[in-house]
């Protein structure tokens, strides 16, 4: 089983968490990590290289220096947080890992598994990627053109096969798309112009924050889905209460590896954590702003169906302003 990570030293931390959940539940399965490196520390590099040794698993590191310029040349910039170089490089895997590896899973640092996920390895998928649609507010799907949020997948794990992503994913038209300054960076690329070569998956294979904290009720109406379109009750159940892998993408709630973090599977990530080779790494002071501490206390204190009517609302405002602006 091939599976790929990209990450800078900021995340090479989050990565060994990862890598730590990875390998307890698919331990017996020949796992090789192909990591591009987008600037970790030669410390950190030893680290992940004991971890995945003590695990059995081979480690294969990439410095793709000239596409990291390549990017940084541009400038790019995107509305949305959390979007790095190391995000971008996902979109160049197939000039990265070599030709003899035909079908990889990407997966961003911020996982954590908790199954085995070797179906997905052997699925044998017609399209360029299978991924699990982003569960994100129908607004902004409405106000951006050429996207429709029944097709559109979270980036944040990725079944790829690697030859026909190459075919669809080619670097004049990435460069092309990123010079437009997109909302949603890579996302918004690979959506482009893979758009009908894609398999759906259970959202189970990536649990972002809203799946994970709403049931099928709670979450249709949180981002204005249409009834039964996307998923089924059973799927959307599903991700709500056993993931497969967890993904902490940002949100209000914050995430496990900030001090004050509230996202109901904080202390999954920081059980991990506490046992890591980074355990005396400090975890993160980041200061809340006061929209941010109000809605912590709304979501502590009222009925979730009142947490996600003032989120969105609250969500949507922000993103029409920011679609002014640009």
């Amino acid at each position: 089983m091939d599976i790929c990570f990209i990450s800078d030293d900021n995340f090479a931390s989050k990565l060994g968490v990862c890598l730590m959940s990875l390998f307890d539940f698919n331990d017996g399965n020949k796992i090789t990590i192909h990591l591009i490196n987008s600037g970790i520390s030669e410390k950190n590099i030893l680290l992940l290289k004991k971890l995945c040794q003590s695990a059995g698993s081979e480690l294969v590191i990439y410095n793709p220096t000239s596409i990291i310029q390549k990017l940084k040349s541009l400038e790019f910039t995107a509305p949305v947080e959390n979007n790095s170089i190391a995000t971008l490089v996902r979109l160049f895997l197939p000039y990265i890992i070599p030709d003899s590896v035909h079908e990889i899973i990407y997966m961003d640092c911020d996982l954590l598994i908790r199954s085995d996920i070797t179906s997905l390895y052997k699925a044998q998928f017609l399209e360029a990627a299978a991924g699990v649609i982003d569960a994100n507010y129908d607004f902004y799907f409405k106000l951006r053109e050429n996207y429709d949020y029944t097709r559109y997948i979270n980036a944040g794990m990725l079944v790829i096969n690697l030859p026909k992503y190459k075919e669809r994913i080619r670097p004049d038209d990435v460069i092309s798309i990123l010079n437009t300054h997109p909302y949603f960076a890579d996302q918004d690329v690979i959506n482009t112009l893979l758009k009908d070569d894609i398999t759906i998956l259970p959202p189970k294979y990536n649990a972002t924050v809203k799946y994970r904290l709403a049931d099928p009720k709670h979450l249709r109406n949180w981002v204005h889905w249409k009834k039964n379109v996307v998923y089924t009750n059973f799927e959307l159940q599903e991700a709500h209460q056993t993931p497969s892998i967890i993904h902490f993408t940002a949100s209000l709630l914050g995430r496990p590896w900030e001090k004050s973090c509230i996202d109901p599977s904080t202390k999954l990530w920081r059980d991990y954590y506490d046992r890591s080779l980074w355990k005396d790494e400090p975890l993160q002071n980041k200061e809340l702003s006061g929209s941010n501490r109000l809605g912590r206390l709304i979501y502590k204190k009222m009925p979730l169906s009142v947490y996600c009517s003032i989120d969105y609302n609250f969500a949507k405002r922000k993103f029409v302003k920011q679609m002014e602006r640009k």
